[in-house]
């Protein structure tokens, strides 16, 4: 019994030693990108949904083509393509279908060849996952205002539902952001049945 005891703190102390030392390597590394005046910088990034959503919401508007900013996209989402083929939530994270759709419909919406390695590869990743209906609901919504997918396909809620008492378990003012913003999408396509974006060049997910 002793010695499994002894045993057991050897190695808790080696665990704490190692710990220690990430702690150590770390903080080390975050002071040495210390500015000299004591702030730090780095670049703002997210994940790709949103430079291939800037994109979609650009067209949708009508705007004016910024060839060269869309070029700088394009080139961006592409550098970010995982070696599955798709594009991830995280960095060398796992496919996501539903970044994965925004980015292909995106680069198809600036402009890239369905043929091009990097399409077909994308492509075929997302309809080996079961394609684009597998994705999440602000992403269907996207693609069923530019007529990729039926409006069947995204959840329909009422309009009173903006309006229901706190104490119902639907109350749009009790759910946090993402639900919140669901709910409301699907409130207004509930009371119009009518929104549809531009899409110049009929740019399918296909």
């Amino acid at each position: 019994m002793q010695t499994q005891t002894r045993s057991d703190n050897q190695v808790g102390e080696i665990a704490r030693s190692a710990l220690e030392r990430s702690i150590e390597s770390a903080s080390k590394a975050i002071r040495d990108v210390q500015q000299a005046d004591g702030h730090w910088v780095f670049e703002l990034e997210a994940d790709d949904t949103i430079p291939s959503e800037y994109v979609l919401l650009r067209h949708h508007l009508g705007e004016v083509v910024d060839a060269p900013l869309e070029a700088k996209i394009a080139s961006y989402i592409r550098r970010r393509q995982g070696t599955h083929g798709g594009w991830a939530l995280v960095q060398d994270g796992d496919f996501d279908m539903s970044a994965s759709v925004k980015a292909y419909f995106a680069l198809k919406m600036i402009g890239d060849s369905v043929d091009a390695p990097h399409m077909v590869r994308a492509r075929e990743a997302i309809l080996a996952r079961g394609g684009a209906i597998n994705s999440n609901v602000f992403t269907r919504f996207t693609l069923a205002m530019y007529g990729v997918l039926t409006w069947k396909s995204v959840p329909l809620l009422p309009i009173e539902i903006n309006v229901s008492s706190s104490r119902s378990i639907s109350a749009s003012s009790e759910a946090t952001g993402a639900p919140r913003t669901s709910l409301a999408v699907a409130a207004v396509y509930g009371a119009t049945y009518s929104v549809a974006a531009r899409n110049a060049f009929s740019a399918t997910v296909r």
